[in-house]
């Protein structure tokens, strides 16, 4: 296997375009996760998501295997897996043992050199949750969970996949 990095594709380029909040529920946010994330059986754990804002990359503007691409280095994660989770599945609300409620959505947050890049974010009464001590451990660890057995694996750690330079067409997933 080549370990070449690939150019950036253009349409991974801010190029002065505002942000997009405006997510379909069957949009996919993809993520990179480290080979260490994994088991021998190519299963998830739990360490896949980290809150307060799990960086991923909009189906919307981007490719599975573009967040494998981190174009600021550049670097390229040959041996990080993928994996997704369509935007409706995002749980929208968790209620702590104490019953405060905490709410999460994706929000779109490009950056210069990566445009399809978002988070999904944790916000309590509209305050958008910076850090993590602000999050009680038992709606964190239920929010993980949740993501966790809600996503789909897209690329296993390790595994060869063609790198696509033309963006998407549209929000669905492309056919491999």
């Amino acid at each position: 296997m080549s370990k070449t990095i690939p150019p950036t594709p253009p349409a991974m380029l801010t190029n002065d375009r505002e942000p997009d909040q405006d997510f379909f529920s069957d949009e996919h946010l993809f993520r990179r996760v480290p080979r260490r994330v994994w088991s021998e059986t190519i299963d998830l754990r739990i360490e896949a998501f980290k809150l307060p804002d799990v960086s991923v990359g909009r189906s919307k503007y981007g490719h599975a295997v573009w967040v494998r691409l981190e174009p600021t280095t550049p670097k390229f994660f040959h041996n990080w897996g993928v994996i997704s989770i369509q935007v409706s599945l995002v749980p929208a609300a968790l209620i702590s043992e104490n019953g405060l409620e905490f709410n999460f959505k994706p929000v779109h947050v490009p950056l210069e050199k990566d445009y399809p890049h978002s988070e999904i974010r944790a916000y309590t009464i509209e305050v958008h949750l910076k850090d993590l001590q602000a999050i009680p451990e038992d709606v964190e660890l239920a929010f993980r969970e949740i993501l966790l057995n809600r996503s789909w694996i897209r690329i296993k750690p390790g595994e060869q996949h063609d790198f696509l330079i033309e963006p998407p067409t549209n929000h669905q997933l492309e056919t491999p």
